[in-house]
C-alpha cells in the first residue's frame, strides 16, 4: 500500500477529497454556522495557550496545541486571533520601507503618512492573490500559491532606493537649496516605482522556470552572500536611526535648523548619538529580546511591535512625540489619494533587475518553508505549481504595487514561524489577517501615529528587523560547502561587496564629467551598481561560478588532481549496560523486576510528587503522603507510589497459551491492547497489594504496565482510589557531555576504574567542555535485507554509494565525507518464506512447535548479503548495529549483539581481543538493543523499536513521540517488560530503568520520521528521534554532531509503481 502524499483535487488538498464541491447555499449555512454556534464560534481550543509565559518557573504543558491544515474547518474566534498574530508579526516590516524611503527624499509627513497606509491597505489587498490562488484558464500555470503566504514590502529595495536618491541629488535629478541642503523630491520616488514596474517583468518570466531551475541558476552561492550584504547595508540605516536620524543632523553641524535630531524645532530635540537616544533605541531592541526568550505564543510573533510599544510609551513619557502630524491627520486614507509622477530612471534597472531576482530565490524558499510547516508536500507537481503561482503572483504583485504608489513586494517569511509556533495553516487565518492590514491601512490615523515616532525608537526596531536580513544570509551561506573553490569565490565577492558597502563613494571620481547625456546616464548607471555592495557581490559570484555545473558528473578531463577528501573522525564510547553475563540463568521469578524497579525509581518519584503537593489542600485538607498502597483510607486525601498495572482482556497471556492444548495454533498479534467497550482497569501496586485507579484524570496520562507513579487522591467507598493527580519521576540527571570520556581519559592516565561523575550544574543547556569533530551521524533502520527483493537490493546500492561518496559531484562528496559514524537500528534483515533450494511460492508445512527456534527456517542469503553490504561500507564508515525483532539474535530484551560468525568479512573490522581485560573497539561495533554510548561525546539512548511497538498496544493514539517522551520521563526504556514485552529475568538491578538521561534517543522501525526535543525540570534536554524503516521511505537521518538537529536524506527508486 502506497502511505505518500497525494494531491486529489489539485495543489491545495493532500489526502483524501475532504472538502467537496458544495451548492451555495451549503456554504451559506457554513458561514451561518461559523458565527451563530458555539462550535463554529469559539470550538473548544486552548485560548490560554496564547496568552501563556514562557517563564523559567512556570510549569510547562505536556499537551500541545492542535494543528490547522489549509482547508480544514476551524473556530472564528480562533482564526480571528491568528490572524491578527499574523498581522502583528509582519507589521514592523511592511511600514519600515515606505519610512525610510520617505525620510531619504525628504518627503512631507503628510506624504510619509500616506504611503505607510497605502502600504498597509496593498499588503493586504495583494495578500489576497497570493492565499486565494487563481487557475489562468487554458493554461497550467497559476497565479498565487495557495498557501498562508503573504505579501510585505521587500527589504531589498531601501539599499537601492536609498543609494539612487543620493545619486539623483548630486546629478540634479532632485532639487537642492542655494546651501545645498536637499529638498522634497517627490519626482524621485515616482522615478522608483515607474522603473520597479517595468524591472518586475523579469520575475513574471522568472515564475515559468521550474524551481530546480532556478535554483541551479542562482545557487546558494549567489544568494547566500548577497542577502547578507544586503541586511549589512541595512542595519547601518537601522543604526543611524537608533542614534536620532539618517538626516542631516548626522553631521552634528554648529549650526542651522540639524544642529539636534531631528531638527531644533521637534520636541527634546537633542544633538545625534546623544545617550538619550541610544537608550530610547536600547529599551526596544532589549523587550523584543525578553519576549523572544520568556513570551507567551502571541507575544514571541508580535515581539517587534511589543518593543516598538515599550519604546513608544517611555518616548511618550520623556516627551519626545509630536502629535501634530497626528492631530491634522484625516480619520480615514486609501490609494492614489497622493499620486506620483511615474517614470524610468536609467540607472536603477540594472539594480532593480538584480532585486528581483534576490526576491524570486528568496520566494522558492519561503514558499518551500511555508509548504513545510503547513504539512504539505516539498516535491512533485503540485510543489512545483505552488512555487510557479508564487512567483508569478509576486511579479503581479510588484507591478501592480507600483501602479498603486507602493514598492515592490515579495513572499513575507515571518509568518512561517507564526505557523509553526501555533500550528495553524489555515487560509481562513491569513484572511483575517488580510482584514487586519486593510483596516489599518484605511484609519489614517494609525499610518499618522507611526509616522510620528521617534526616530531612535524605530531604529531600534529596524536594526533587529535588519539583523534577521543579514542572519539569513547567513543561514543560506552555511549551505554551501566549504571546499577550496567556494572559499576562494566568496573571499573576493564579499571583499568587494563589504568594500562597497563601507566605502560607499569607492567608485564616484572614476569617471569624468561629460556633456552627453546619454553617456552621463550610462555612466551613472555602472557606478551605482559597483556603489551597492549587493549587486557588486552579486554579479561577482555569479561571474566567478563556471559555465559547467558544478553538480554535473560529466564534464571533462580537467588535467588537474582532484582534492583528497578525507571522513571526519568520530569519538565513539559504548556502555555495556544491557550485556549479560555468559552464565545466564531462567529460574528466576519475573516478578522480581516490578519490584526491583520500584525500589529504585520510588525516591524519584516521591520527590517529584512531594514538591508538587507540599501544599495542595482540599477544603483545608492537606494531602498526606502513604508508604504503602494498602494504607490508604477511605476519604483520606493522600498519596502513594507504585507500579501500574494495566488489566486488559485482550493482552496476550503466556500462561494461557501453554495450558491450551500444544497444538492449537498461536493469536495472531493485535494491533491494540485496548478494548473498545471500556473494560480495562488501571492497577497501582507495590509489594503489599493492588488498588484500582478510576477518575477523569486517568485520561490525560499515558500510562502501562510497568510505569513507576505517583498518584494523589481519596480511596471511595467501592475500594476504588480516585485519582487528582499523577506525577512521574520525570527526567533522571543527565551527565554533561563528555563526561565518560574525560572520566575514561583520566582514569587511563592514572590506573584507577572510572567512576560516574556528578553533574554539578545540571541547568546548562547541552554545553561542552571541548568541541567534536562537527561531522554527522547517519542512523538508518530497518534496512529488511531479503536477498530476494531486486528492486530493494537497488535502493540498497544507492544508499551504499552515497554513504561512500562514490555516486556523487564533489560538493556533495564533501558533504557526505561528515559522516563520522552509521548507527543501524535493527531490523537489518528481514525472513521471507523461501527457503534455500527452494521456490519463493514454497511455504513450510505448519509444525505443533509454538514456541523456540526451528533450525528448518534457517535462510543463511539475507545475512550474507547484510554482510556484503557492511564489508564494503566499513573500510570508510565505522558502523554501531543493533539487532531487531526480525535480526538473528535472542528474541528476549535485552537482545544480545549479533555474533561475529554472522559476518566473516565484516568481522575483520569488528573488536579484537581484551588487552588487559578492556575491550577495545574497532570500526565494525555489534552492540545489544537496547543500547547505550557515547557518541561525539552525547550520551546516546538507542533501541530497535520494539519497546516503542508494545507501548503502542496500550495508549490511543499514534503519537510515537509522545511515547518516547513518557519513557523518558517514566525513567524506564521498556516498562512493558516483561508482562507483555519478552525479558531476561533480572535478579539484582533492572537495567531497563534510565540511571543517566541521555542527549539523544532513538527508536528504530518506527512507521516515519518525527522528531523533538524535550526538557527537563533541571535543565536536561533530549533529542528524540523516530527513525523510520529504510525498506518502506528509503530515509536515512543525518544528526549534526554540535547542535543535534536532524536532516532528512531520501534514496528512492522508481520501480513503475510509484
Amino acid at each position: 500500500m502506497d502511505n505518500s502524499l497525494h494531491s486529489t483535487d489539485g495543489p491545495d488538498t493532500i489526502g483524501p477529497d475532504a472538502h467537496p464541491k458544495t451548492t451555495i447555499r451549503r456554504r451559506l449555512q457554513r458561514v451561518r454556522n461559523s458565527l451563530t454556534t458555539r462550535e463554529g464560534l469559539i470550538g473548544n481550543y486552548d485560548y490560554a495557550f496564547f496568552f501563556r509565559p514562557n517563564l523559567p518557573f512556570m510549569a510547562k504543558s505536556d499537551t500541545s496545541a492542535p494543528f490547522f491544515g489549509l482547508n480544514d474547518p476551524m473556530p472564528t474566534l480562533l482564526a480571528l486571533l491568528l490572524g491578527l498574530q499574523h498581522a502583528l508579526a509582519m507589521l514592523g516590516g511592511i511600514v519600515t520601507p515606505p519610512i525610510i524611503i520617505s525620510s531619504a527624499i525628504y518627503l512631507s509627513t503628510e506624504q510619509t503618512q500616506y504611503l505607510v497606509s497605502s502600504t498597509l491597505i496593498v499588503c493586504g489587498l495583494l495578500s489576497l492573490i497570493q492565499i486565494t490562488r487563481f487557475h489562468i484558464y487554458g493554461t497550467p500555470y497559476y497565479l498565487g500559491s495557495g498557501i498562508l503566504s503573504l505579501a510585505g514590502v521587500s527589504f531589498t529595495i531601501i539599499t537601492v532606493s536609498t543609494s539612487a536618491f543620493d545619486q539623483m541629488y548630486k546629478n540634479g535629478f532632485c532639487p537642492s537649496a542655494e546651501d545645498g541642503t536637499p529638498l522634497p523630491c517627490p519626482d524621485a520616488y515616482g522615478a522608483l516605482v515607474g522603473t520597479s514596474a517595468c524591472c518586475a517583468l523579469i520575475l513574471v518570466l522568472i515564475s515559468f522556470m521550474p524551481a530546480k531551475m532556478i535554483q541551479k541558476v542562482f545557487p546558494p552561492i549567489v544568494t547566500g552572500p548577497t542577502v547578507m550584504l544586503i541586511g549589512v547595508s541595512l542595519i547601518q540605516s537601522g543604526f543611524s536611526g537608533w542614534l536620532g536620524g539618517s538626516g542631516m543632523c548626522m553631521s552634528r553641524p554648529d549650526s542651522g535648523p540639524f544642529m539636534s535630531c531631528p531638527s531644533v524645532d521637534a520636541p527634546h530635540a537633542l544633538p545625534w548619538g546623544s545617550a538619550e537616544f541610544v537608550g530610547l533605541g536600547f529599551s526596544v531592541f532589549v523587550t523584543i529580546l525578553i519576549c523572544e526568550r520568556l513570551g507567551s505564543p502571541i507575544m514571541k510573533s508580535s515581539s517587534v511591535i511589543i518593543g516598538l510599544l515599550v519604546g513608544c510609551i517611555i518616548a511618550a513619557a520623556c516627551g519626545y512625540f509630536d502629535r501634530s502630524g497626528i492631530d491634522v491627520a484625516p480619520a480615514a486614507s486609501f490609494i492614489w489619494v497622493h499620486t506620483f509622477k511615474l517614470q524610468v530612471y536609467g540607472p536603477l534597472v540594472l539594480p532593480l533587475l538584480a532585486v528581483y531576482i534576490i526576491t524570486a530565490c528568496e520566494a522558492v524558499g519561503d514558499i518551500t518553508a511555508t509548504c513545510d510547516v503547513s504539512q504539505l508536500e516539498v516535491q512533485g507537481k503540485t510543489y512545483d505549481s505552488r512555487v510557479q503561482g508564487g512567483l508569478l503572483a509576486d511579479g503581479f504583485n510588484s507591478v501592480l504595487a507600483a501602479l498603486m504608489t507602493v514598492t515592490p513586494m515579495t513572499t513575507f517569511a515571518q509568518n512561517n514561524g507564526v505557523i509553526a509556533l501555533t500550528r495553524c495553516a489555515n487560509r481562513k487565518a491569513g484572511y483575517f489577517c488580510c482584514f487586519f492590514l486593510l483596516i489599518a491601512g484605511i484609519f489614517a490615523k494609525f499610518a499618522a501615529a507611526i509616522v510620528a515616532i521617534p526616530a531612535s525608537v524605530l531604529g531600534g526596531m529596524t536594526t533587529f528587523l535588519f539583523g534577521s536580513v543579514a542572519v539569513s544570509g547567513l543561514a543560506i551561506v552555511a549551505k554551501v560547502p566549504m571546499n577550496r573553490r567556494n572559499r576562494f569565490i566568496l573571499t573576493a565577492a564579499l571583499a568587494l561587496g563589504y568594500g562597497a558597502t563601507l566605502t560607499p563613494t569607492w567608485f564616484s571620481y572614476v569617471f569624468g564629467a561629460t556633456d552627453n547625456k546619454s553617456l552621463r546616464g550610462f555612466l551613472e548607471a555602472i557606478e551605482l551598481v559597483l556603489e551597492t555592495g549587493f549587486a557588486v557581490t552579486a554579479f561577482g559570484t555569479m561571474a566567478e561560478t563556471k559555465e559547467t555545473d558544478a553538480g554535473s558528473l560529466l564534464r571533462g578531463p580537467s588535467g588537474t588532481t582532484p582534492e583528497s577528501i578525507e571522513r571526519l573522525p568520530c569519538e565513539y564510547k559504548p556502555l555495556y549496560t544491557f550485556d549479560l553475563e555468559k552464565d545466564k540463568q531462567y529460574r528466576q521469578q519475573y516478578g522480581d523486576m516490578y519490584f526491583l524497579r520500584l525500589a529504585k525509581l520510588k525516591p524519584a518519584a516521591e520527590k517529584v510528587a512531594a514538591e508538587a503537593w507540599d501544599a495542595f489542600e482540599i477544603g483545608g485538607e492537606a494531602a498526606t503522603k502513604v508508604e504503602r498502597v494498602l494504607d490508604v483510607r477511605q476519604g483520606e486525601l493522600c498519596w502513594v507510589t507504585g507500579t501500574i498495572y494495566m488489566d486488559m482482556a485482550l493482552k496476550p497471556n503466556i500462561l494461557d497459551d501453554i495450558s491450551k492444548d500444544h497444538w492449537t495454533s498461536a493469536v495472531p498479534p493485535r494491533q491494540k491492547y485496548k478494548s473498545a467497550d471500556g473494560s480495562d482497569s488501571t492497577m497501582l501496586e507495590d509489594e503489599s497489594g493492588r488498588v484500582r485507579l478510576i477518575g477523569a484524570r486517568l485520561a490525560d496520562e499515558m500510562m502501562v504496565t510497568g510505569c513507576i507513579v505517583s498518584v494523589m487522591g481519596t480511596e471511595n467507598a467501592n475500594g476504588d482510589f480516585e485519582v487528582i493527580d499523577i506525577r512521574t519521576p520525570d527526567l533522571a540527571p543527565q551527565p554533561a557531555r563528555w563526561e565518560y570520556s574525560d572520566a575514561s581519559k583520566t582514569a587511563a592516565e592514572s590506573g584507577r576504574k572510572v567512576k560516574k561523575q556528578k553533574v554539578e550544574d545540571e541547568d546548562e543547556e547541552m554545553t561542552e567542555s571541548r568541541l567534536g569533530s562537527g561531522g554527522k551521524i547517519a542512523i538508518v533502520s530497518g534496512l529488511d535485507i531479503s536477498g530476494t527483493n531486486t528492486g530493494h537490493t537497488l535502493q540498497l546500492n544507492l544508499l551504499l554509494e552515497y554513504l561512500l561518496g562514490e555516486a556523487l559531484d564533489p560538493a556533495s562528496q564533501q558533504q557526505a565525507s561528515q559522516i563520522s559514524r552509521l548507527i543501524i537500528a535493527g531490523n537489518s534483515i528481514v525472513v521471507d518464506d523461501s527457503t534455500p533450494g527452494g521456490s519463493l511460492g514454497n511455504t513450510r508445512k505448519a509444525t505443533h512447535k509454538k514456541y523456540g527456534y526451528d533450525s528448518s527456517s534457517y535462510n543463511p542469503v539475507p545475512t550474507a548479503h547484510l554482510d556484503d553490504f557492511l564489508a564494503a561500507l566499513l573500510p570508510s564508515v565505522p558502523v554501531t548495529l543493533l539487532p531487531g525483532a526480525s535480526d538473528p539474535a535472542n528474541a528476549s530484551l535485552p537482545q544480545q549483539p549479533v555474533h561475529s560468525a554472522m559476518f566473516p568479512q565484516a568481522r575483520a573490522y569488528g573488536s579484537g581481543p581484551p588487552t588487559d581485560g578492556v575491550k577495545n573497539i574497532g570500526w565494525f561495533d555489534a552492540v545489544t538493543n537496547p543500547w547505550e554510548g557515547e557518541v561525539e561525546g552525547w550520551r546516546v539512548l538507542g533501541t530497535g523499536g520494539q519497546n516503542v511497538d508494545d507501548v503502542f498496544k496500550y495508549v490511543e493514539g499514534e503519537d510515537r513521540l509522545g511515547m518516547m517522551e513518557a519513557m523518558c520521563r517514566w525513567r524506564c526504556c521498556a516498562p512493558t517488560a516483561p508482562d507483555t514485552l519478552w525479558s531476561y529475568p533480572f535478579q539484582d538491578d533492572d537495567p531497563f530503568v534510565i540511571k543517566d538521561c541521555p542527549h539523544l534517543y532513538i527508536v528504530g522501525s518506527q512507521p516515519k520520521f518525527d522528531t523533538t526535543v524535550i526538557e527537563g525540570q533541571d535543565g536536561q534536554m533530549v533529542r528524540l528521534i523516530a527513525v523510520p524503516r529504510f525498506s518502506e521511505t528509503g530515509e536515512l537521518l543525518l544528526v549534526d554532531s554540535e547542535t543535534l538537529e536532524v536532516e532528512r536524506v531520501v534514496i528512492d527508486v522508481y520501480n513503475g509503481d510509484s
